[in-house]
């Protein structure tokens, strides 16, 4: 209560919006403070909201500022498919275009805009039916005042129902019974022939319809910056299915179509960069590449910290040697990544953070080699390490260029310097160990792994990671020496291990031990490592009866020889059986 009371108290205001992309507060502002710069500010991030343009103009129109009209119209028009959006450019045209005054012409001139908006967002199968509605209603307002403009007006009827019930929309079914009804009521004596033209048509699209109907049921629009997997996965599924042509169209009409839907997926999952990454790739096929690069960058104002994004816009830019913006927009994405790691709480979320921001300044140096030089790459990998945060992995990825680039020494010299850092990380040792091995470097190889074992001496397991690296290159260019001496280091380390699982686990890859000595090769594989005590108590043990030893017998036994002296001749006493005979002996 006393956040929502603080809200109201001190509403926001553009100076507190500033870098937000909270929607709901900044559609609070709209509501509040409907003004130029409000609607700009909001639309400079929110630029594909047909609603906000929608009052955006209607405040203009308000103000009977016809110019200031258009400029927004054609900014917005056909980069935005809103339904709203476009009726209120049809009040405008109808309005500039005044059909008491304006006469015939007016009348061609508003047509042609609503010919117009059914080309466009007359497509949306969700909510197109609105325009459509909305140019009939203005057709049958028409009142011929003879009887060529009555055979017009039929026509033009005529015609606009053939174009709509040719178009998949939700109300298919309604609109092929309304055209019933129009040919039914304007002349029955052709009305047969009219329909019987179209009706095989109708019939063909009726279950692709219906495809439709199903694709978009569960369509809606997220807000949400997380994941919406399953709405990702229905536009998809809608896009796929335009994609591979089912209304066998025209490639122009079939790419309209196309275009349309991919636009509309980022109206409805703005806060998804996969969404505008899919649209843009399309683009690029298309040769579109200018539209892919407006799209890219709208679509980067809405989700800052996306890789993907500035990655496609980037590429881009690389092919014009646009090198300047190239480090604008990677440049820009580690600043928003670093801000949001300086103010995370939970550890582990920052240790991913930091793992992140390390990769994109690894992307930028990558690019930068690319565009100029090792110079630059050595300027933005000098830059990657100020970052507090770095992880081994842009030294890595630093030292391959240097490698690649045939200078070995600087390459050795950046491995070095990662190992002092982060030397306790094994993942960094295993790289570092087959980079050496990838070399011959034997002798840095084997002191690695002597480093490695004094680093790891305090953490078991990752000790004995190190060992089991160790062991098959001891293998392959040791000596038995040295492969025994291996063997006793690690049973010093781990004396409860078994020397056997040292030697299996230590083959990584085609675990040959495995296969043969563990009798896993038909699949069937022993949990060596869970093989659990038998217990004392669960061993049946046969209860015997308790008998006397009588003197008679005790002192036979006394005279008889012992097992042993018959070891190194076949066995001709058995005390086992010599208890059973005595046992079963009835003495009387």
């Amino acid at each position: 209560m006393e956040t929502k009371k603080r809200k109201l108290d001190n509403p926001d205001t553009l100076e507190t919006l500033s870098g937000s992309l909270d929607r709901s507060r900044w559609l609070a502002l709209v509501a509040n403070s409907p003004s130029e710069e409000v609607f700009e500010a909001y639309l400079k991030i929110f630029f594909n909201d047909g609603h906000v343009w929608k009052l955006y103009i209607d405040h203009e129109m308000d103000k009977n500022d016809d110019g200031k009209v258009e400029q927004l119209f054609a900014r917005c028009l056909t980069k935005v498919y809103d339904v709203e959006l476009w009726k209120v450019y049809l009040k405008y045209v109808r309005k500039v275009n005044d059909i008491i005054t304006g006469g015939e012409q007016a009348r061609l001139t508003v047509m042609k805009a609503y010919d117009f908006a059914t080309d466009n967002v007359g497509l949306d199968f969700i909510n197109g039916q609105a325009i459509w509605d909305e140019y009939f209603k203005f057709l049958n307002e028409w009142n011929p005042v003879s009887s060529i403009e009555q055979t017009s007006k039929t026509s033009q009827l005529r015609s606009l129902y053939r174009k709509l019930i040719s178009t998949p929309l939700r109300q298919l079914d309604k609109n092929w019974k309304k055209y019933l009804d129009f040919e039914n009521e304007t002349d029955q004596m052709n009305a047969r022939r009219h329909i019987n033209e179209k009706s095989q048509e109708y019939m063909k699209l009726r279950p692709l319809n219906q495809n439709l109907i199903n694709l978009t049921a569960h369509l809606k629009p997220s807000e949400e910056r997380k994941n919406s997997r399953n709405q990702l996965e229905f536009w998809k599924r809608w896009i796929n299915w335009e994609r591979s042509n089912k209304l066998n169209l025209t490639p122009e009409l079939l790419d309209k179509r196309v275009n349309f839907v991919y636009r509309l997926s980022t109206q409805y999952l703005r806060f998804q960069p996969e969404v505008w990454y899919n649209y843009a790739v399309y683009l690029v096929s298309k040769d579109l590449s200018s539209d892919a690069v407006e799209l890219l960058q709208q679509g980067i104002v809405l989700n800052p910290q996306s890789v993907s994004l500035v990655l496609v816009l980037s590429s881009h830019y690389e092919r014009g040697n646009e090198i300047e913006k190239i480090k604008d927009i990677w440049n820009t994405l580690i600043a928003h990544l670093t801000k949001q790691y300086e103010e995370e709480q939970d550890n582990k979320v920052k240790a991913t953070l930091a793992h992140c921001i390390t990769s994109t300044y690894s992307l930028l140096m990558k690019a930068c080699r690319r565009t100029e030089g090792m110079k630059e790459a050595r300027a933005v990998f000098s830059g990657a390490r100020k970052f507090a945060g770095i992880t081994w992995h842009v030294f890595v990825d630093y030292a391959m260029m240097e490698h690649q680039n045939n200078d070995l020494k600087i390459a050795m010299r950046c491995f070095e310097l990662a190992m002092k850092y982060y030397g306790q990380e094994f993942a960094f040792v295993e790289v570092y160990l087959n980079y050496l091995l990838s070399l011959n470097d034997l002798g840095n190889a084997k002191k690695l792994l002597e480093q490695s074992i004094e680093n790891f001496k305090d953490k078991p397991s990752l000790l004995e990671k190190v060992y089991r690296q160790f062991y098959p290159i001891e293998l392959e260019f040791g000596d038995s020496n040295s492969i025994r001496s291996l063997e006793k280091r690690y049973r010093e380390a781990f004396p409860q291990s078994s020397e056997f699982q040292f030697l299996s686990k230590s083959f990584p890859d085609f675990n040959v031990v495995k296969l043969l000595d563990e009798y896993t090769l038909k699949g069937s594989e022993e949990a060596l490592d869970k093989v659990e005590e038998i217990k004392l108590e669960d061993v049946e043990i046969p209860q015997i009866e308790p008998f006397v030893v009588r003197d008679e017998i005790y002192n036979l036994l006394r005279y008889l020889p012992k097992s042993e002296y018959y070891d190194d001749k076949p066995q001709v006493f058995d005390v086992k059986k010599s208890v059973q005979f005595f046992r079963t002996l009835k003495l009387t």
